[in-house]
């Protein structure tokens, strides 16, 4: 009976420069994943910040409207956020209105907001 060899004829197995070759494209795919990884969790820290600087410029906007006082830090999404408002009243006579401008910083970033604001 004979038997079928899974081995071609004269193949011995991989050479040590075929390994070697696929130790490299292993190593380089392995590096090119950890660089896209890391580059995405720098990406969303950057967004998570960028949208705290939003969500409490826009919240002292509404504060302004309401007549309330303002806030200079606040701690949002884990930031330590400082505001800071300008342009004037915040409650501007009847039939009066004025530009108001809340800006936010953290870690370095900045984020403006300016609405105008009138009194009815």
């Amino acid at each position: 009976m004979r038997y079928l060899s899974l081995k071609a004829s004269g193949s011995r197995g991989m050479s040590l420069v075929e390994s070697l070759i696929a130790c490299t494209i292993m190593a380089g795919s392995l590096l090119s994943l950890a660089y896209m990884q890391a580059s995405f969790g720098k990406q969303y820290l950057d967004r998570r910040l960028q949208s705290a600087l939003q969500d409490v410029a826009a919240s002292e906007m509404a504060r302004c409207r309401i007549g309330a006082a303002a806030n200079a830090s606040v701690t949002y999404l884990g930031f330590a956020v400082t505001v800071s408002r300008t342009g004037g009243d915040c409650l501007p006579a009847q039939s009066a209105c004025q530009n108001i401008a809340v800006t936010t910083m953290s870690n370095n970033r900045t984020y403006s907001l300016v609405s105008k604001v009138c009194g009815y």
